[in-house]
């Protein structure tokens, strides 16, 4: 779904099924890219997503670092932004948090993408829109040194909504493996 200015950057999570009980039950590691290596990216950033009066309403939400906003309500997505079958009041996550990649240029949003390491970043076609599990961390983010991968988790990176689309979310249509082994 990547194209120039339309990045809807997701981070990339990996787990090998160490206990081979075929179940996503053991460590993950996150992949780091570009912004995590730099030292751009917030660790452990939680949002607090309230729950809207009516479905049809903007949901707003609250970042660990007191920022606010909202995802916007839009004619082009008219489904709940909220689960329905959620009874709380507010839901919250707590991921890695990307920089802001959102601009408003000659009167059209655009969303830049990072360098490497993420998802939903760069077409497809470019190299940099791969990345490789040698570029897993442990939570200290030193190499994890995994041989292989077993499952793999993605989370939306940016927290950005325009009033045109709406808001932006990390969309996958396929994951393939690069291996040149024939395993």
């Amino acid at each position: 779904n990547a194209y120039n200015g339309n990045a809807e950057s997701g981070v990339v999570w990996v787990s090998a099924d160490a206990n081979g009980n075929g179940e996503p039950d053991d460590a993950w590691y996150e992949i780091w890219g570009s912004e995590q290596k730099a030292g751009r990216s917030t660790q452990d950033y939680t949002i607090r997503y309230a729950k809207p009066a009516a479905d049809n309403q903007d949901s707003p939400w609250k970042g660990s670092d007191g920022k606010t906003g909202s995802i916007l309500h839009n004619i082009y997505h008219s489904q709940p932004y909220y689960p329905q079958w959620y009874d709380n009041d507010s839901l919250s996550f707590t991921a890695t948090l990307l920089p802001d990649n959102a601009s408003f240029e000659n009167n059209q949003y655009v969303f830049s993408s990072f360098e490497y390491g993420y998802v939903d970043n760069k077409p497809n076609s470019l190299e940099n829109s791969a990345f490789d599990i040698d570029w897993a961390v442990n939570p200290d983010g030193t190499p994890a040194g995994l041989e292989s991968i077993d499952f793999i988790r993605i989370q939306n990176g940016v927290i950005s909504c325009n009033s045109t689309t709406g808001e932006l979310s990390t969309e996958v249509s396929a994951i393939y493996s690069l291996n040149s082994k024939s395993e």
